[in-house]
């Protein structure tokens, strides 16, 4: 892949995720996919870039929102169903295990000109949402380690974000600051981020031509209603909150 010298513009017109319903915030100009593993369970997320806005999505979680609210819905709910009952009766079986990485049910949003996070989740069948100013990490450059992630050349760093230890490798040429959930603040796009004992993500594909736009989804009309991060937090990691014997993944934030 050609040397890409793709610049951030941190400028324009405020761009607001208030709104509710399903609508198109802006054309992305670039397209990340990571595969996570975590634990047993495979995944896959979308990094899409824009000039001012970004999103960070659970591909699985996406396309079942999006046919679940499509003419044949219906059909589609009883098929996952049936996929969720046979991963229950098979829990030893991988092939039948369906992707349960930690925030596969959120969708992420930046908004680079505001400076801000908002967070989409659900937490026992209420719709919410939290806001936060994009968090500032320390990032320690690690010299002479180098890795080819999806063709490009990438460089070591690390940093201590609310209570976990992540590496990443990050693309210079690549003139993005952005990555992977909220790892963002390199002088370069992060392809690969590893937190050990715990997660691994790492770029299988990088798209610039015929890209999605940034979008914002509601497929269902949900009616958000604003919490904060810490309360959500505490929320979502409460057995209390969920059905007896639900499995929580450990959050990618501990504090």
């Amino acid at each position: 892949m050609k040397t890409m010298l793709i610049k951030v513009l941190l400028c324009g017109l405020p761009i607001s995720l208030w709104a509710q319903a399903s609508h198109v915030i802006e054309p992305a100009i670039l397209e990340v996919r990571y595969k996570v593993v975590y634990g047993r369970d495979k995944d896959e997320y979308a990094l899409r870039c824009g000039k001012h806005t970004s999103q960070y999505i659970n591909t699985d979680k996406y396309v079942s929102d999006s046919m679940s609210n499509s003419p044949n819905g219906p059909d589609y709910d009883m098929e996952l169903l049936r996929r969720m009952m046979d991963a229950l009766e098979h829990r030893d079986d991988d092939s039948k295990r369906m992707p349960y990485s930690p925030g596969c049910g959120q969708y992420l949003y930046r908004n680079l000109t505001q400076g801000k996070i908002t967070v989409y989740a659900s937490l026992s069948g209420d719709h919410c949402f939290y806001e936060e100013p994009i968090p500032q990490m320390d990032w320690h450059l690690v010299a002479d380690s180098t890795r080819t992630i999806v063709g490009q050349q990438c460089l070591m760093a690390k940093t201590r974000f609310r209570g976990r230890e992540w590496t990443v490798w990050y693309a210079p040429e690549i003139g993005i600051p952005l990555g992977p959930w909220k790892l963002a603040g390199l002088p370069g796009l992060i392809l690969k981020a590893h937190c050990e004992n715990y997660i691994d993500l790492e770029a299988n594909s990088l798209q610039t031509k015929g890209v999605p736009p940034v979008t914002f989804y509601n497929f269902y009309n949900h009616k958000y209603t604003l919490i904060a991060r810490e309360k959500y937090l505490k929320a979502s990691t409460d057995p209390k909150t969920y059905p007896p014997k639900t499995i929580i993944a450990p959050p990618m934030e501990l504090e």
